[in-house]
C-alpha cells in the first residue's frame, strides 16, 4: 500500500465544466504538496456526455486516470428515462461501483490504504484535512469515513419531525472495506431503482447513510461541507 488516492466524481455538463474539476484538483494537489507526498487523482465522469478531445488534452496531463461511462448502455438508458438531473444519484452510484470494480480487477485497489471520494467543485479546507479521513497513515481499525449528521435547518413546526441533514461531498473508505463498499453501492442502486417514481430519485447521501448503518463508521463534523 502506497498511501491515499482521490476519486473525483463529476457529471460533464455545460454547467459543470472542467473548471469544477480544476478547482478540486488544485485543492488536492495543494494538500499533497503540503504533505510532501504524491497522491493519485482519478476522475470518474458519470454523465451521458463525454469530454471532447481538447478537454481531455487539458485534463489528462493533470490526473492519474479518467474513466467515462457515457458510452455505457445502462447510463444512456437512464438519461433517456428522465430529463435534467433527476437520475444523477443513480448514475453516480452505478459509475462509482463500476470504477471501484475496475480497480479491483486490475489489482489496484490494494495499492492504496484509503480512497477519498470528492465531488467536482469541492475544496479542502484545513478543518477537513485534519480529519482521520485525510490521514496519510493506515488506520489501526479499517473504517468508512462519513460526515457527521446534522439536524436540518427546518423548524419543528415546518417539518413536524426531526430531520437530519446528510452530505457526502467528501467521504471515503479504507481499502480493507472495498468489498463492503461495493455491496453498499449495489444495494444503494437497487434502492434508488425500486423507489424511483418518475418524479423523485433518492439522493446519494441519504442512500449512502441508510445502507451504511450496520458498518463500522467514523463520523466527523469537520467533513460537513
Amino acid at each position: 500500500m502506497t498511501g491515499i488516492a482521490f476519486i473525483i466524481t463529476t457529471k460533464n455538463t455545460e454547467e459543470t465544466s472542467l473548471d469544477a474539476i480544476s478547482k478540486t484538483l488544485n485543492s488536492c494537489i495543494a494538500f499533497a504538496k503540503k504533505q510532501a507526498i504524491h497522491i493519485p487523482n482519478f476522475v470518474v465522469n458519470y454523465g451521458p456526455t463525454g469530454y471532447s478531445k481538447p478537454e481531455k488534452e487539458t485534463l489528462i496531463p493533470k490526473i492519474t486516470g479518467l474513466v467515462e461511462f457515457n458510452q455505457n448502455e445502462n447510463i444512456q438508458r437512464l438519461y433517456q428515462m428522465a430529463d435534467n438531473n433527476l437520475l444523477d444519484p443513480l448514475a453516480k452510484c452505478l459509475s462509482l461501483n463500476w470504477f471501484i470494480l475496475k480497480l479491483v480487477y486490475q489489482k489496484l485497489a490494494n495499492d492504496y490504504h484509503r480512497f477519498i471520494i470528492l465531488e467536482a467543485g469541492q475544496t479542502l479546507d484545513e478543518a477537513i484535512t485534519q480529519t482521520a479521513l485525510f490521514s496519510t497513515n493506515p488506520a489501526e481499525t479499517p473504517s468508512i469515513y462519513v460526515p457527521k449528521k446534522q439536524i436540518s435547518h427546518l423548524t419543528a413546526a415546518e417539518s413536524k419531525h426531526v430531520f437530519f441533514k446528510r452530505d457526502a461531498k467528501a467521504w471515503g473508505f479504507d481499502s480493507e472495506k472495498t468489498d463492503e463498499i461495493l455491496k453498499v453501492l449495489v444495494n444503494m442502486a437497487k434502492h434508488m431503482q425500486d423507489t424511483y417514481d418518475n418524479i423523485h430519485c433518492l439522493d446519494f447521501p441519504h442512500a449512502l447513510y441508510e445502507h451504511l448503518q450496520n458498518h463500522h463508521l467514523t463520523e466527523e463534523a469537520a467533513l460537513q461541507v
